[in-house]
C-alpha cells in the first residue's frame, strides 16, 4: 500500500515544481508588461510597483530551489524525471533574470527626464512587443511541452537581435545629430540590451524544454561560442 502513496506524492512534488515555474513565468510577463507599459506612459507609479514586485519572483525561485533539492535527495529522479526536475530548476534561473531585466527597463524609465515623450522611443515600443511574444510563447512551450513551437520561439530570437542592431543605429545617430540626447540614447540603449537579454533568456528555456522532452540538445547556431547562449 505504500508504494502507491509514495508515486502519488513523488507526482504532487513533479506537478507542484512546474506550477511554481510557469507561476514565474506567467509573473515574468506581466512584469515586463507593466515595465514598458510604464516606460511609454511615463508612469512612475507603475514603473516603481515593478520594481517592488521583484522580490515575488525571487521568492518564487527560492521555493523552486528548496522542491528541486528535496525531489533529488529523497526521490533520487532518474531518466526523463531527472531532466524533468533540472529543466525546471535552470528554467527558475533564467525566468529570474527576466524578472529583473523588467526591473531594470521600470528603473531606465524613471531614469528618462520627466518632459521626455514617449515619441521619442524610437523602436523601442516595436522591440517590446517582440520581446513580450517570445516570452510567452516560451511559456506556452514549457507549459504543453511543445517541441515545435520550442524550436520556432528559439529561432526567432534572431529577428530580436536584428531588430536590436537596427535600433542602437538609430539612436546612435540621433545622439550623432544631437548631443544633448546623449543620456536619454544611453538609457534608450540600456532598454534595448535588456530586452535583448529577456530574448537570450527566453531562448535558454526553449532549449531545456526541447532537451526536457526529447533528451536532446539543440544545435548551437552559427557564430555562437563555447558556452550555451
Amino acid at each position: 500500500m505504500s508504494t502507491p502513496h509514495t508515486m502519488s506524492a513523488y507526482e504532487r512534488d513533479l506537478t507542484r515544481l512546474d506550477d511554481l515555474v510557469l507561476g514565474m513565468g506567467l509573473y515574468g510577463i506581466s512584469q515586463l508588461e507593466r515595465a514598458l507599459a510604464a516606460l511609454e506612459a511615463r508612469n512612475s507609479a507603475v514603473a516603481a510597483s515593478v520594481i517592488a514586485g521583484d522580490l515575488r519572483e525571487d521568492t518564487l525561485e527560492s521555493e523552486v530551489e528548496e522542491l528541486v533539492v528535496r525531489l533529488i535527495a529523497l526521490r533520487q529522479p532518474a531518466a526523463s524525471d531527472l531532466r524533468h526536475v533540472l529543466s525546471a530548476f535552470k528554467a527558475a534561473v533564467h525566468l529570474e533574470r527576466i524578472g529583473d531585466y523588467a526591473v531594470h527597463v521600470a528603473k531606465r524609465s524613471l531614469d528618462l527626464p520627466g518632459d521626455f515623450s514617449a515619441a521619442n522611443l524610437l523602436s523601442i515600443p516595436g522591440m517590446g512587443k517582440l520581446t513580450l511574444k517570445l516570452l510567452r510563447d516560451t511559456v506556452r512551450a514549457y507549459r504543453e511541452r511543445d517541441l515545435d513551437l520550442a524550436v520556432h520561439t528559439w529561432r526567432g530570437d534572431e529577428e530580436l537581435d536584428v531588430l536590436k542592431t537596427a535600433l542602437l543605429r538609430e539612436i546612435v545617430a540621433s545622439m550623432k545629430d544631437d548631443p544633448k540626447t546623449i543620456d536619454v540614447g544611453t538609457h534608450l540603449m540600456f532598454i534595448a540590451k535588456n530586452l535583448e537579454r529577456v530574448g537570450d533568456q527566453a531562448t535558454n528555456i526553449c532549449e531545456l524544454v526541447y532537451y526536457r522532452v526529447s533528451g536532446e540538445h539543440l544545435p548551437r547556431r552559427r557564430g555562437e561560442g563555447g558556452n550555451p547562449r
